[in-house]
């Protein structure tokens, strides 16, 4: 006989306790049979969210510009910020404390959301909130109403009024412990985790200070029992919350990168955006540069018109790839009489041999390369105006400007350790970009600094970078990251990274293009088959795999603004950046678009199509959730692209 506290209790009593038990385990252990198959996956909403992004950060993201324009060498915030733009998602930054974050900001005028998520990279102060409760108020605020939020590095664990929207019930501070992974992380069936492979935690160390509990079901990644992803879900809202290793993981792991994306749709229910996988950007430094018969430990000659054919450009028509060729377009007229004159366009230079006795012929590879851009296999970036120091009475003068490649760095003086003035700085990216638009017809839009050093005071308004997009590049890359540019704001991608072709490397995991580089001297070292050779070597160890981009193409990517207002449909309306966008006007481009499956059932069936500007677009299923679309060029104005 049962009993409860030692009493004897009636029959009737013992079937309803049991019933009652039964029927809490049902609903409480296996809550998946008693919901829809569509609401088992994720939610919809009678209204589709905006397709925009709220990246709240701290004054961290000044660390090095006080005006908060450049975003460079900083935390997580800036690897996100770097990521968004490199793959398209429209964002928007707002900085803390800067100014208050009026309801303007989060709200329309007709008071709906204007952001689908926000990502939240705000720590918490031991002095103190470092938001005011009536900002507080206006985020929960636009959470309730269906924005979602997303914490990316472990930061919401210290705004208590904001756990339940990621679904956090309890934080024990524990003190600082880590745990080495030596088992794969263990991983749920979640549109966030999909795609997302063991491989990529691999030798991951997880660093702890507290322990978190939350809501049951919603780790979608845990490591050992602790949380490394949590996706919730409430009737209102959705929040995802990423414990990574550390505050390196978005730009040295890209397993976080893809989490991150992956995230922002499963939150916003579908995006728009640019990936690059297994994607190679081929980049050629020097033509036209001087140091050939200057420098001596650089000394080599030309290459003939036919070397250049057989060399460069038949192995790019065979791939239909385009290479970038970094040009330098100013010599000083050569021989020991002519030093002092200024300097010459290098196109025309006359043919001669120079003090080495090696045959220099600057005007027929400048006819080459122009060819080759007519023909869409090369397209010209700014290497700088001359590639020498920019102190040009002092290189006259220095004994050893023919064996040190100290005097052959243009944006930081070596000789002297110390940055470029700002005018000269401006002088030499105005005319480099002023000259070779005179050859060429067009400006560049890409520049990458001589021997990759530049200077780098910021807050002298020295850095190069920044100077180069006031002069009007949209893009910059050295030997270690991409610059994104845009006027005075830069953004540095610390998750790319430029290889030399000779290493034959393995390609980086962050979707992003990767930058393979050699020099013209490189075919006088190692032979005429020196790019071909290379090539075979990557695309063997990418599986033969490989697509290749112009820098240009990535550079206008980044420039086209996509808007996606959310409401009753999926409509995005993007704009091209008349210059920098240019390619984007002139050929087809591919986008990736990604929706949640029951949102794309719920409204436009299980084969949704694609239109631009009222004309059927083609539309490759690459799985439940993704297609691929191929656009015609885009109008200079604005393009709507509907989903039907």
């Amino acid at each position: 006989m049962c009993s409860f506290n030692g009493d004897p209790k009636p029959m009737s009593f013992k079937v309803s306790r049991w019933i009652l038990k039964l029927f809490t385990m049902v609903f409480v252990f296996f809550p998946a049979f008693f919901v829809t198959p569509d609401l088992a996956k994720g939610k919809t909403t009678d209204r589709i969210l905006p397709y925009r992004a709220l990246l709240l950060a701290d004054h961290s993201l000044k660390k090095n510009d006080p005006a908060g324009q450049i975003l460079y060498e900083g935390g997580m915030s800036q690897d996100i910020a770097a990521l968004l733009k490199g793959w398209s998602i429209p964002f928007d930054i707002f900085l803390i404390n800067e100014k208050t974050l009026d309801k303007s900001i989060l709200f329309t005028p007709k008071g709906e959301p204007r952001y689908g998520v926000i990502i939240w990279t705000v720590k918490q102060k031991i002095s103190g909130n470092p938001i005011k409760k009536v900002e507080m108020e206006r985020i929960k605020k636009t959470l309730e109403q269906g924005t979602g939020i997303l914490d990316p590095g472990n930061f919401l664990p210290g705004f208590p009024s904001l756990w339940k929207f990621i679904g956090l019930k309890k934080n024990e501070i524990t003190g600082k412990f880590e745990i080495r992974l030596k088992r794969p992380v263990e991983m749920g069936n979640h549109f966030i985790t999909r795609e997302i492979r063991q491989e990529y935690f691999r030798k991951t160390v997880f660093h702890y200070n507290s322990l978190l509990s939350f809501a049951t079901g919603d780790q979608i990644i845990s490591n050992w029992g602790q949380p490394v992803v949590v996706a919730h879900e409430s009737s209102k809202t959705k929040g995802v919350f990423i414990s990574p290793p550390n505050k390196y993981s978005y730009h040295k792991n890209p397993a976080f990168a893809h989490i991150l994306r992956r995230s922002i749709i499963w939150i916003c229910g579908y995006g728009l955006y640019k990936i690059y996988p297994s994607t190679v950007a081929l980049r050629m430094d020097d033509p036209g540069a001087s140091v050939p018969f200057y420098l001596k430990k650089w000394s080599f000659a030309s290459l003939t018109r036919e070397e250049w054919s057989e060399a460069v450009l038949t192995p790019l028509e065979r791939r239909g790839a385009m290479a970038d060729i970094f040009m330098i377009p100013a010599v000083p007229v050569p021989g020991e009489k002519n030093e002092d004159q200024e300097f010459i366009k290098s196109w025309t230079l006359p043919d001669f041999e120079d003090r080495f006795g090696k045959r220099q012929s600057f005007g027929e590879m400048w006819s080459v390369i122009g060819e080759g851009v007519e023909k869409g296999l090369l397209a010209f970036q700014s290497h700088g105006w001359s590639h020498l120091n920019p102190d040009m009475p002092m290189w006259r003068k220095a004994s050893n400007r023919f064996t040190s490649s100290a005097w052959w760095k243009e944006f930081y003086d070596i000789p002297k350790m110390s940055p470029v003035q700002r005018a000269t700085q401006l002088k030499h990216l105005k005319n480099s970009r002023t000259w070779l638009k005179e050859y060429f017809g067009e400006a560049p839009l890409v520049f990458g600094p001589g021997g990759d050093a530049y200077s780098k005071d910021i807050k002298k308004g020295l850095f190069t970078y920044q100077l180069a997009g006031e002069t009007g590049f949209g893009l910059a890359q050295d030997v270690k990251n991409f610059f994104y540019l845009e006027g005075r704001r830069v953004i540095q991608f610390r998750m790319s990274k430029t290889f030399n072709l000779q290493d034959d490397p393995e390609l980086p995991l962050f979707m992003l293009p990767v930058p393979l580089r050699w020099h013209d001297r490189d075919y006088r070292v190692y032979g005429m088959d020196f790019l071909e050779k290379h090539l075979r070597n990557v695309e063997k160890k990418a599986g033969n795999k490989i697509e290749y981009i112009s820098l240009d193409d990535f550079c206008g990517t980044m420039h086209t603004d996509i808007q996606a207002k959310g409401g009753d449909g999926i409509e995005f309306r993007l704009t091209p950046h008349p210059f920098f966008s240019r390619n984007l006007l002139r050929k087809k481009s591919k986008w990736y678009f990604t929706a949640l499956p029951e949102l794309l059932r719920e409204r436009h069936s299980d084969k949704p199509m694609f239109s631009l500007n009222g004309k059927d677009l083609s539309a490759k299923k690459l799985n439940e959730s993704t297609y691929l679309l191929e656009t015609p060029p885009l109008s200079v104005s604005e393009n709507i692209l509907k989903v039907h």
